[in-house]
Order: structure tokens, then C-alpha cells, then sequence
């Protein structure tokens, strides 16, 4: 952001917990969401992350940070544009098992059943027996149970199946080839399945993928069931400097070009030119999307921004440099792109000396270690 850009900035330990203490304490936690973006350097940045991470953690929320500047397991840039994908990311490292392990014990627990100490779930007849309970009765039972605990519109048919499916996969093991466990996991998480998976879907009801057509209708039913397994909420953190670079060789070659001429007319020295060329040339091996990639991105943002109350318990900050909200220049993105995000987002009234820690858009500066 240019020098002459002057707005006022606050602490990023401030805005933390003031973040924490008017949202994430309960707001968020009773079905709320909200959507926040902030600037700032890489040190402030960083404090926002770390600390995110860490009210996350003390405050049982499902935390994700999303790195658009980072590259996928396949070498391109991350597709967080794509609805689906974005799904895929945030829902990447559910232990689905785990929790449904955790739901299946909360389960028998409503029914008055005692799981004896060191007895696997998958044991029933020794469940049963310990309970005085017929093994069949108690499946119905169990699995009626279950199915009156995600019976919530707000979640899809097809989510509501797979979670049931999965709980009643923790009493009675799927022994077949792909189980059930592996097929739902992957189903749930947007991955691809093993081969046969496709069958194992219709036993449960299941007969479509999350793809980009309903990817949105699974993260809000991801968001509601976060809540039924206990958790307080999602927390979703996302890096968005990845798509503030701008896509292309040809353009980095002219930044280059224009970077060198400018030291040559300042009288620089050889080896300074030499060092301005290889710091160029490792900018041209970061993380760049395209054009149309950006643009989705900020009109996927600018739509959560507009329907964010229709995903509860999310609370999601979007990370983007200072530069990004400064005025417009050749060959530089910035939130003046689009001007849906910006008319959302952009600076309200504001006192000239004092930032707004409640604004949609807040500008940061790192005071953390």
C-alpha cells in the first residue's frame, strides 16, 4: 500500500480479542456467523493466524487455514474458488470416524446403555449382554436414536443418510470390500471414491456426489452438524494473498524490465541490478492464479459475504495484504476489481485517527511474538 495511503490500524492482539470476546464467545457458538476481512503485514498476519488457531483450540471450535499461496498435493495452485474444492479443503482433516465414535457413545448413553470398559463399539453382543439387551433390539434401537439426532432440515437428505449410515457403522462394522466407513469418509470429505463405492452410496441412500452444483447445500449442513457433534462452531481462516499475485510471464518479465530500468536511471550498482533480478525471479515461482480464477474467488467471497447467515456457526476471515485495498494501478489487483466486494467491504465513516474493530474490513499491525 502506498505511504500516502493513511489508515488507521489497530494491534492485531486488540482486534483478536475483541473478535474472540463480542464473537467466538458466544455468538458464533449459539448459531451465529460472520464474515471479517483484515489486512496487514506478514507479521500481523501471522498473529492472526496463530491466534485464531489457538481460541480455536481453547474453545472446541473445528478450526481450517486455507493457504491460497501454497500449492496443491498436485502442484498447482489451489482451486479455493470452486465451491466444491473449497468444501474439500475445509472438510480435509475431519477425523469422521472419531467424531461419529463420539456420537455413537453420546447415542447409547440416551438410551441408558453402558459400553464396559475396554469394550469396542463394534463388540455388540458383549454390549448387549452387558446391558441385558437383545443384539437386534438394540441396533434398532440405537440406530432410531440416531437418526432422531441429525433429523434437521437444515441439513441435505444425502448428509443426514451418510452420518446415520456412519454412526451405525461404529456397532455393526461394515466387513465388506470397500467398507462402509472408507466409502462415507470419502463421500463426506468431497474426495473420490474407492472402486465399488458407488453401490455402497445406494445401500445408504446416497446417489450423488458433492460436486459444484450443491457443494454449498453440504457446507452448511457440514456447519450444523459441526454443532450436533458438539463442537462450538467452524472457524475458517483463509490466506487470500495468493490470488492478489498477478497471473503470467509476461507480466513478471515487464515488472522486471521496468524494476531494472528504474535502478539503472537511480545509479545503481551492478551487483544491486543482479540482486533486483533474483528477487524477481523468485517472486515468478509463487503461487499465481489466474485472471479467471481471481475473479471467482472474489465473486465467491462477495456471495458468502451476502448469505453467510445461511451457514451457522461459521465464523470466516479472509487474510489479505495492505496493497490489496489501496487505489487502483496498472497491472495490480485490488479490491476495486469488483465492485459488488467493494461497495461490501470497502472503508465505512470512520474516525480518521481510530480503526473500528467491528468493521468489515479492519486494518492490522503485528504487536505479537
Amino acid at each position: 500500500m502506498p505511504e500516502d495511503y493513511d489508515v488507521p490500524r489497530l494491534p492485531a492482539s486488540e482486534w483478536l480479542s475483541g473478535f474472540e470476546e463480542r464473537y467466538l464467545a458466544d455468538y458464533v457458538v449459539s448459531g451465529g456467523s460472520v464474515v471479517r476481512f483484515v489486512s496487514g503485514d506478514d507479521a500481523a498476519l501471522s498473529s492472526v493466524r496463530s491466534g485464531l488457531e489457538r481460541i480455536a483450540r481453547d474453545r472446541n471450535y473445528y478450526f481450517r487455514f486455507l493457504d491460497s499461496g501454497i500449492p496443491g498435493p498436485d502442484g498447482k495452485p489451489p482451486q479455493y474458488h470452486t465451491i466444491s474444492r473449497l468444501y474439500g479443503a475445509v472438510t480435509e482433516c475431519v477425523d469422521w470416524q472419531g467424531w461419529a465414535r463420539e456420537q455413537a457413545r453420546r447415542v447409547l448413553d440416551d438410551l441408558g446403555i453402558r459400553v464396559p470398559t475396554g469394550c469396542d463399539l463394534g463388540d455388540i453382543e458383549t454390549i448387549a449382554a452387558a446391558n441385558g439387551a437383545d443384539r437386534d433390539t438394540l441396533i434398532k434401537q440405537y440406530t432410531e436414536q440416531a437418526r432422531r439426532r441429525v433429523q434437521d432440515y437444515d441439513m441435505t437428505v444425502e448428509f443426514r443418510n451418510a452420518v446415520t449410515s456412519l454412526w451405525a457403522d461404529q456397532l455393526h462394522p461394515d466387513t465388506t470390500t470397500p467398507g462402509l466407513g472408507e466409502v462415507l469418509t470419502a463421500w463426506l470429505s468431497g474426495r473420490t471414491m474407492p472402486p465399488g463405492g458407488s453401490s455402497v452410496l445406494k445401500r445408504c441412500q446416497i446417489y450423488g456426489r458433492i460436486g459444484p452444483t450443491n457443494a454449498r447445500h453440504y457446507l452448511v449442513s457440514f456447519c450444523e452438524w459441526t454443532r450436533r457433534v458438539g463442537r462450538s462452531g467452524v472457524l475458517l481462516a483463509l490466506d487470500f494473498r495468493g490470488y492478489e499475485r498477478v497471473d503470467g510471464a509476461r507480466t513478471l518479465a515487464a515488472d522486471t524490465l521496468a524494476a531494472v530500468k528504474s535502478a539503472i536511471e537511480e545509479g545503481k550498482s551492478t551487483r544491486e541490478i543482479e540482486q533486483i533480478v533474483a528477487a524477481m525471479g523468485s517472486e515468478s515461482s509463487s503461487v499465481r492464479h489466474s485472471k479467471r480464477a481471481y475473479e471467482q474467488m472474489i465473486s465467491l467471497l462477495r456471495r458468502f459475504i451476502d448469505e453467510i447467515d445461511r451457514f451457522p456457526s461459521l465464523a470466516l476471515v479472509v487474510m489479505a495484504s495492505p496493497g490489496y485495498f489501496g487505489p487502483e494501478a496498472p497491472r495490480v489487483r485490488t479490491y476495486r476489481d469488483y465492485n459488488a466486494l467493494q461497495t461490501r467491504i470497502g472503508d465505512e465513516v470512520h474516525d480518521r485517527r481510530r480503526a473500528n474493530p467491528d468493521a468489515a474490513l479492519v486494518h492490522l499491525k503485528g504487536d505479537l511474538p
